[in-house]
């Protein structure tokens, strides 16, 4: 009966060793069912709560998106079927990494030239660095690089890896 709703949310806070804050953001972006409301203020959580906790918490630290974490657990809930879905999703979240790891080296190459030609008692009207980026150099050049490996991955669904799309989310 451990299905049964019967903890708090500062025992569960304490098992799943997140604090009660985040628990509650969990709960808002759907990792998290909806515990049974006993009086008000007073929420009570199932035990396997304490796992689903834990799993999102490991997820969202390996960089998976609130949405991907919602299809790994909806996927986790049915034990006895096949990791074809789990490992498919893990898959584009690695693509994903691999694509920004790319972009960072991409920006990296720009900058390292740039910062061994700027001499420190230069003046600022000389830096390469004010130079280049007065001059518009994009951070991101590398759609072609981008493309290549889009057109070589199974994993072309996407046009903009996930951490893009949420970056200019956030900007808009």
């Amino acid at each position: 009966m451990g299905g049964l709703p019967s903890i708090t949310i500062e025992y569960l806070s304490k098992r799943s060793g997140v604090d009660e804050r985040t628990i509650l953001r969990y709960q808002r972006l759907g990792l998290v069912r909806k515990p049974r409301t006993v009086t008000p203020g007073l929420l009570l959580y199932t035990s396997e709560d304490v796992d689903r906790i834990r799993f999102a918490r490991s997820a969202l630290n390996l960089g998976f998106e609130p949405a991907a974490v919602r299809e790994l657990l909806a996927l986790a809930d049915h034990k006895s079927k096949r990791c074809r879905g789990v490992k498919e999703i893990a898959e584009r979240h690695l693509h994903d990494i691999d694509c920004r790891i790319a972009d960072l080296q991409g920006m990296a190459d720009i900058l390292k030239p740039l910062i061994s030609e700027c001499i420190s008692d230069m003046a600022i009207s000389e830096c390469p660095i004010v130079e280049a980026l007065t001059g518009g150099v994009d951070p991101r050049p590398l759609p072609a690089l981008r493309t290549k490996q889009l057109a070589a991955s199974p994993l072309d669904q996407q046009s903009e890896p996930s951490y893009r799309i949420a970056e200019q989310a956030n900007t808009e």
